[in-house]
């Protein structure tokens, strides 16, 4: 499996546009989810006896291989002008996925370095991920399927089909990207339920790594 191998660094933006100097790109990443927790402790083992998550690069159509914002006008594949993602969308969403998981997950090593024998790994398939305009109306539109492995085994342990759209009142970067971060928050928050209530097996925890 290929994984992820470095964190992507640019600037956070929640829903917020830059004024960007005269010839250079404006540049988003998708905003940190922080999920809130109960009140109620959690106990976490000593770091070298967690199980890792491995988090593999995204697999995105070729059209939104890119670092462009996709705008999808009448069926015609164009970008919006002077943005971007600070990255081509696998990177972005992979670095975003293993930034925002080890933040709400500290009873796992999330991780995308190959190096960690894991006890599970995470896979991101991306359908769309563009905002679509027909005549006045537009919306942003995400539409992807997260897969739960078991990493030693191979087996599928659960899939989440994720489908996400919102119709944007004007057509512009602010909205759009408010939009991106929303959907995407859900998506965490959906990721993390379903770590918390499926727990390891004996056999994944005996297949992790050793210290």
């Amino acid at each position: 499996m290929k994984f992820l191998s470095s964190f992507v660094v640019a600037v956070v933006l929640s829903g917020c546009s830059l004024v960007p100097k005269p010839g250079i790109e404006t540049r988003y990443v998708l905003a940190p989810v922080q999920i809130q927790t109960s009140a109620m402790s959690t106990v976490i083992m000593p770091q070298k006896d967690l199980p890792v998550l491995g988090i593999a690069r995204p697999r995105v159509p070729v059209d939104l291989r890119t670092n462009q914002l996709v705008l999808i006008q009448n069926g015609t594949l164009t970008f919006y002008e002077g943005k971007s993602w600070s990255a081509p969308l696998p990177d972005t969403l992979g670095a975003a996925m293993i930034r925002d998981l080890a933040n709400n997950l500290p009873e796992w090593i999330v991780t995308g370095d190959n190096a960690l024998k894991s006890q599970r790994d995470l896979q991101l398939e991306v359908h769309d991920f563009a905002t679509i305009q027909n005549g006045s109306q537009a919306t942003v539109i995400m539409n992807m399927d997260v897969r739960l492995v078991d990493a030693t085994t191979r087996d599928v342990i659960k899939i989440l089909p994720y489908r996400y759209s919102a119709p944007l009142t004007e057509l512009n970067t602010a909205q759009t990207i408010e939009a991106y971060n929303k959907g995407w928050s859900n998506l965490i928050q959906e990721i993390v339920t379903i770590m918390k209530t499926t727990p390891l097996t004996k056999d994944e925890m005996k297949s992790g790594r050793t210290s």
